[in-house]
């Protein structure tokens, strides 16, 4: 949630959401007061409980407001809680003050699959492999790697490679298991090609 990259996608128009620390501020009034300081004052009963339907396994209450936040502006401001009376509070904030807090929430638990995105595609796919400087090659090797988990991710609509990848759900077994195969038809083709009929 740093100024500049908030302020670059606000001029962009598009929204954000991300994790607030406890310390930010926020202005109350005439005074910036920390975001825990701010939630303390609220009662338990300001909370609202999240309805089932969202399948949100780790918070169960919230508390939504818009507020003016330091360096930033102004934001919704969604509380969560794992428990009623819990002093354990996580803060989402967005620029987009007219979302809605299962929105904000649904957008936020997004970014769980982009972390994972990023681990597949540097640990398997060779996104930081690159030893080249020019950005147009930069560009093309960062669609190849994206291109390569696209494949890989929507192996199951291809017929031939779900055969190969029946069951595997994750990037990294999936590469495993492609390796193996190509090594093992590779060593077929050879022992052909070295015992011709």
């Amino acid at each position: 949630m740093c100024h500049e990259l908030t302020e670059f996608i606000n001029n962009r128009r598009f929204t954000w959401v991300s994790q607030a620390k406890t310390n930010r501020c926020i202005q109350v009034d005439d005074e910036w007061v920390g975001l825990v300081r701010y939630a303390k004052t609220f009662s338990h009963f300001a909370f609202r409980r999240i309805s089932a339907e969202v399948e949100e396994k780790r918070y169960k209450w919230y508390l939504e407001t818009t507020v003016v936040m330091k360096n930033v502006g102004v934001v919704k401001l969604v509380v969560l809680k794992q428990r009623k009376n819990s002093k354990k509070l996580t803060f989402l904030v967005s620029n987009n003050t007219n979302l809605q807090v299962l929105q904000v929430l649904d957008y936020y638990k997004k970014r769980w699959t982009i972390e994972v995105f990023h681990r597949d595609c540097k640990q398997y796919l060779g996104l930081g492999e690159y030893q080249i400087r020019k950005l147009d090659a930069v560009v093309i090797h960062l669609h190849l790697v994206f291109f390569a988990y696209t494949l890989l991710k929507n192996a199951r609509n291809n017929p031939f490679l779900n055969s190969v990848l029946k069951g595997i759900k994750s990037v990294g077994t999936a590469c495993q298991r492609l390796k193996r195969w190509m090594l093992e038809r590779f060593k077929g083709r050879t022992k052909l090609l070295s015992h011709p009929t």
